[in-house]
């Protein structure tokens, strides 16, 4: 038998890869595309609106640095 020069992937990594892979119907027409970290969204407004403080004075601007990327949240 010819010894190849084959690389072959160790296991770790193979199941870290497929941890990452994520395969969804295209024909599913989903909606919600926070779905993943609605929870998450939820958790965060909620400590924003626990530890505002009225009095102090703050700014929120909506775009600070130039951006052509465009994404479909919104």
């Amino acid at each position: 038998m010819k010894d190849r020069n084959v690389s072959i992937m160790s296991r770790d990594r193979f199941k870290a890869l497929m941890a990452m892979l994520h395969v969804v119907d295209p024909d599913k027409d989903e909606e919600d595309k926070l779905r993943k970290v609605s929870s998450f969204l939820e958790f965060f407004k909620q400590k924003c609106k626990d530890l505002y403080q009225s009095f102090q004075c703050v700014v929120v601007d909506e775009r600070m640095v130039k951006s052509k990327h465009r994404s479909g949240i919104r």
